[in-house]
């Protein structure tokens, strides 16, 4: 519009025009304020998908909206990224697991509190190639075995061959990432991958009749804890709580609601709902404090890592109660 056009308007009309314009811009900056103050309750929070279930299902559920809080949550290829991203602060909340603690021990990280527990889940697994010559866990001497290196899966890579009697300086061990180790097993690059999901079903899905899989039965069940830097602890000591209490619904849901919970969030996890209705009961779903039991198991894995890699053999287990803050309220935990 020319200004001589609006010049010439009736003063009636010109002074409707002025009241909503201003009107529009008093709203749109209450919208800016309000943004601001919901700002102070935002989370950021980091986490492999397959143990961020319950984050998952609070977003869609809409319990952190019930507690006043919105979360950002960002999916990361491994539990080690979201110790790296809570250590540098770049996130309010890191989901990791025992064995990231358990080494986070050994590299003189100091300001890394554990709140609690959130879900157990024993999903790692080995997939190997039937048409490479494997069939049962002791064909895998002599092959050529990928894991990621201070994970889950490397655990219970160690677990299954002692418990099968297989001297793993007998196979060929290749470090690496786990969507590197879907695309190799698939390709035929490597003959057997130690794997959590959603990288094991989907290698799985593309192998078909040509896939043997050794699970895990009850040989390692990794805790999913939730990590933070010390002065964040303490500077969103409100929110870090409503975020609990919403965890805490998406348990209870998840629990009593197999179903629906896991046609909310199977496309976040990459998998179609079949495949995670059968890997479903690898996961258990509760909010525990950190406790003795913890601390104990912490410094089993720090004793299996002396053992199993030679850059820590002249370390000591270190101390882990330094790391842990009961911060679940007590009338969420189990224990």
């Amino acid at each position: 519009m020319r200004q001589a056009d609006f010049v010439l308007m009736p003063k009636s009309f010109r002074l409707n025009i002025i009241c909503y314009v201003t009107s529009l811009l008093a709203f749109l900056a209450c919208l800016g304020n309000d943004a601001s103050a919901r700002n102070l309750d935002i989370l950021t929070v980091c986490g492999t998908p397959n143990i961020a279930i319950l984050v998952l299902i609070a977003q869609k559920e809409g319990f952190f909206k019930d507690e006043e809080l919105e979360v950002e949550y960002q999916p990361l290829q491994n539990s080690k990224l979201a110790i790296d991203a809570v250590v540098s602060g770049q996130k309010d909340l890191g989901l990791v697991l025992d064995i990231n603690v358990a080494y986070l021990g050994f590299a003189g990280v100091s300001d890394v509190r554990i709140l609690g527990e959130i879900m157990k889940k024993s999903d790692d697994g080995i997939i190997a190639r039937k048409d490479h010559g494997i069939t049962t866990p002791g064909d895998l001497i002599g092959k050529r075995i990928a894991y990621f290196p201070a994970g889950t899966t490397y655990v219970l890579l160690h677990r299954l061959a002692k418990k099968n009697g297989i001297d793993l300086g007998k196979t060929i061990l290749i470090p690496m990432s786990p969507p590197a180790m879907q695309a190799a097993i698939v390709n035929g690059d490597i003959d057997a991958a130690s794997l959590f999901q959603p990288f094991r079903l989907n290698a799985a899905a593309s192998l078909g009749a040509r896939a043997v899989q050794f699970e895990n039965d009850g040989l390692y069940q990794a805790r999913v804890l939730v990590a933070a830097r010390r002065d964040n602890m303490v500077r969103r000591e409100g929110s870090i709580n409503r975020f609990f209490i919403a965890l805490d619904k998406a348990a209870r849901f998840a629990n009593s609601n197999k179903a629906n919970s896991i046609a909310l969030i199977y496309r976040e996890l990459g998998v179609d709902k079949e495949a995670l209705e059968k890997t479903w009961p690898s996961y258990e779903f509760g909010l525990e404090n950190v406790d003795r039991l913890l601390t104990s198991e912490l410094m089993g894995l720090g004793e299996w890592i002396l053992t199993a890699q030679p850059e820590f053999k002249s370390r000591s287990v270190p101390s882990y109660e330094q790391f842990l803050q009961r911060r679940i309220p007590n009338a969420l935990s189990a224990r």
